[in-house]
């Protein structure tokens, strides 16, 4: 064998024949080129004007009991397959990382259906009966910054088409999010920020994100606090892939635990495409609401392309409101458009250029929580509304030069964010006020963001024993963060006989304030320098990459308000805070290829987070809070086995990791209401995942399993802020020690013109704890979800039908909560639970 590798695919091609058999084969192309012609095929015109010599030649050489190409050419197409693959792949199939391939495009596949010459002549069987079994397709990501197939990254990273989110109604992280083992998320009350969580390193209410969160290769995550969690629309998606572990060496402090990557699809050169949809959302006990989307591919000549693509998405809410004061229905419906303006232009075949433009604004008057463990999803207790609003922009420039020996790639991004909210806060501070209809208080937040950043990389070409990427990195954030707890209504006209010091000190424009802090301006930099070199070994992969890196976070932070004025004596207190951190984050692996069909592989890396600086509202008398805090580091130890079995029509992995959390950032609050961040404590975590892809002998039948089992506790033991200690050994919050998901999806084509696709979707989630003090617990869950489509492709714009229905048994479970013991007479706690089974029905058009 001889192997080939073009464009990042490996591809293996036979070259066993004799130069006699190889222009046997000449002639038998030109003759089948003649019916069907292929791309690129030279042979076609001499097929076209000599088939009557060809034909008499064979004659002479083979006999005239040699069945000729063309009688073999329908039994051949008739080959069941879920790809066209050349005949001989069943008799010698090819490593499950090869592409199965279209015959009339790749002559060398039909080398082995020609028989060698013998002393009496061997007719071939016919090729329709020859085996063949469907070879699952090679998925190639760029999450490396670099094309690569995603069994040949020593990292665990699971990977879901936009197609695939699309057949089930996916909009947002929360409906897929169960489709991950390993991966959790808990987003409750407004005024707490959503936790993402991958293997059990979960963030705190008020510390660094421990997920990132990038769009291509620009991450988009908060590099300190976590303000605005962005969450883009899946529509019109390429990918969404979820890397697990620390990516700190490529992505840098955004990605300690690890990131979720999604990639849209690009612009394409010299076609046009097109789609759209509409869809129709209705959730029991709740309301019905449209969403609408579409995206088009313009080509300008064969060097520019244009893609624009939007959705207009209303989410219908469930959440009824029952107060003396407010009476309302499906409260937390929730409106969000999203926009994408993309631009690839390629003047010559060494230079590209790639532009970006995409916005989206999510607005909802209500959270999508109850203060109730009777899964009665109506608020008593909310006399106001709690509108928020989640706005970001971003801007990027990627221009690529190819040399012979490398590509230059450069990277210019630009961001903004914008997160307000204004909740009432009523069940939180005097429950009973609240359920009588009097608002007795309101948080506001208002956290306004820009980000820039710059990376240039050099990234090998070729696939020789060494492949390499090199690369400098550059980011600047600056934040507008605003905070404040209040009493509504209180700023009467009588007040201005109080003193000005006073007055300036407590009251705001909105009423009585009981603590407020501004952190402006709060600036955060990284300078990097990184790369990743790979050596191939004969059957073994090695890689050592690392990342040179220096991080400040400096901030100005002003605290006024009620308390803070009765702690302190003063109407303002300011604070110019500055922290630091550097540090070197490597990486190395070994893969080793066992045979065609094992590939084994173990990884060591490490990541980190910024620190950051405590803008803390309402501060004790005797507060010894922090100034600041410090970052922390995650070393992941990571084995694992992928295999391939039948033909390649089955993958099955297997995956060891242990994970040690140092200088962890937890969450304190010191009475009376006093809140900042603290590094504490050690975390370890150890666990096992498995992943199994099967393409069963029915055609258009395929099974998915994944699975993981988690182990995540405290190493040591702390004390947190109310004197309380963590003993050693205790679970780490959102972290469920089993996690399962499973799939079954069956495509059929009835007639000519039908094709069909139905899938059925499982998910399993072991109960779990939503914060570290064990107060608050999270139930075990099951769900279930399906999907049936009918499409006709062989109409106008392919019209395509789809009923989707999400949480198939209406389970109604808690998947977040900080306390589910009785609350006390004063205050309430916010709950989450699953939305109830939803229904969607979409209609759908494309064209290519």
């Amino acid at each position: 064998m001889s192997k080939l590798t073009f464009a990042g695919t490996p591809w293996v091609l036979p070259f066993r024949r004799s130069a006699l058999c190889l222009a046997l084969w000449a002639c038998f192309a030109s003759v089948a080129n003649a019916q069907e012609p292929a791309a690129g095929a030279t042979a076609a015109p001499a097929a076209a004007e000599g088939d009557a010599d060809v034909d008499a030649a064979l004659d002479e050489l083979l006999g005239s009991d040699f069945d000729s190409p063309a009688q073999d050419a329908a039994p051949a197409a008739s080959a069941t397959s879920d790809e066209p693959a050349a005949p001989q792949q069943a008799a010698q199939p090819a490593p499950a990382n090869a592409v199965a391939q279209d015959p009339a495009k790749d002559s060398f596949e039909e080398l082995d259906t020609i028989p060698v010459l013998a002393r009496e002549p061997q007719v071939p069987q016919p090729l329709a009966e020859q085996p063949h079994r469907a070879q699952i397709e090679e998925i190639v990501v760029t999450a490396t910054k670099r094309e690569q197939s995603v069994r040949e990254i020593p990292v665990t990273i699971n990977v879901l088409s936009g197609d695939k989110l699309a057949a089930q109604g996916a909009r947002e992280l929360q409906d897929f999010v169960d489709q991950v083992p390993g991966l959790q998320m808990q987003d409750v009350a407004v005024t707490s920020a959503r936790k993402v969580v991958i293997r059990g390193i979960a963030p705190d209410n008020t510390t660094n994100q421990t997920v990132g969160t990038v769009l291509g290769d620009v991450p988009l995550g908060d590099p300190i606090g976590n303000a605005t969690v962005i969450d883009p629309d899946t529509f019109d998606l390429k990918t969404v892939e979820v890397l697990k572990g620390p990516q700190g060496t490529l992505f840098g402090a955004s990605s300690l635990a690890g990131i979720i990557r999604y990639v849209p699809n690009g612009p394409t050169l010299g076609a046009w495409e097109g789609k759209a949809f509409v869809e129709w959302t209705s959730i029991k006990d709740g309301g019905s609401t449209p969403t609408f989307g579409g995206a088009i591919n313009m080509p300008v000549g064969e060097t520019l392309a244009f893609r624009l693509a939007g959705i207009s998405d209303h989410r219908p809410g469930v959440i009824d409101i029952d107060n003396p004061r407010r009476q309302e229905k499906d409260a937390d419906d929730a409106r969000k458009w999203a926009g994408r303006a993309m631009l690839r232009w390629e003047p010559s075949d060494e230079l590209s250029i790639n532009a970006w433009y995409m916005a989206q604004e999510r607005r909802a008057d209500e959270a999508f929580f109850v203060t109730n463990f009777e899964a009665d999803y109506t608020r008593y207790d909310s006399p106001e509304s709690s509108p928020t609003r989640r706005y970001f922009d971003l801007t990027t420039l990627d221009v690529r030069y190819r040399f012979d020996w490398a590509t230059l790639v450069s990277l210019t991004a630009l961001q903004n964010k914008e997160n307000e909210f204004d909740s009432d806060t009523s069940y939180a501070l005097v429950a009973p006020a609240g359920e009588l209809g009097i608002a007795v208080g309101r948080s506001k937040r208002i956290a306004d963001a820009t980000g820039f950043m710059q990376e240039l990389r050099l990234v090998s070409e070729g696939d020789g024993p060494w492949t390499w990427q090199a690369g400098a990195f550059f980011s600047s954030f600056e934040a507008d963060i605003y905070s404040d707890i209040y009493v509504p209504r209180t700023r009467l006209p009588g007040l201005n006989l109080l003193p000005e010091v006073l007055r300036n000190a407590i009251f705001t424009e909105r009423g009585l304030s009981l603590g407020n802090s501004h952190l402006s301006p709060l600036d955060a930099e990284e300078t990097a320098l990184f790369g990743e070199v790979t050596r191939a070994l004969g059957p073994v992969d090695v890689t050592v990459g690392g990342r040179l890196y220096q991080t400040q976070v400096s901030g100005t932070s002003r605290t006024a308000g009620l308390l803070p004025f009765i702690s302190n004596r003063r109407s303002e207190t300011i604070e110019d805070l500055d922290v630091e951190g550097k540090g070197f984050s490597p990486k190395f692996s070994l893969a080793w290829q066992a045979t065609d069909d094992v590939r084994v592989y173990g990884t060591v890396s490490r990541g980190f987070q910024y620190g950051g600086v405590n803008a803390i509202a309402i501060p004790s008398p005797t507060s010894t809070a922090p100034k600041t805090y410090e970052s922390s580091e995650l070393w992941t130890y990571e084995a694992g086995i992928r295999t391939n079995w039948l033909d390649g029509s089955l993958h099955a992995d297997l995956t060891a990791f242990y994970q040690q959390w140092s200088n962890a950032q937890v969450s304190q609050i010191a009475p009376p209401a006093e809140a900042y961040v603290d590094n504490v404590g050690e975390v370890e975590v150890a666990g096992l995942e498995m992943a199994i892809q099967y393409l069963t002998p029915i055609e258009g039948l395929s099974l998915d399993l994944n699975g993981s089992y988690l182990e995540s506790k405290t190493a040591v033991v702390f004390e947190d802020s109310e004197g309380n200690d963590i003993p050693e050994g205790t679970t780490m919050p959102n972290a469920p020690r089993i996690q399962a998901a499973a799939g079954i999806n069956y495509s059929r084509v009835f007639g000519a013109s039908w094709a069909t696709n139905t899938g059925l979707q499982y998910s399993y989630a072991d109960k779990a704890w939503g914060n570290i003090e064990h107060t608050g617990k999270l139930d075990a869950r099951n769900l279930l979800n399906f999907n049936f489509s009918v499409t006709r492709s062989d109409l106008a714009f392919a019209p395509s039908l789809s009923l989707i229905v999400n949480n198939l048994t209406d389970q109604r479970k808690i998947v977040s909560a900080t306390r589910t013991e009785d609350p006390n007479f004063i205050e309430n706690t916010p709950v989450g639970y699953t939305r109830p089974r939803t229904l969607i029905l979409r209609i759908g058009a494309e064209f290519k």
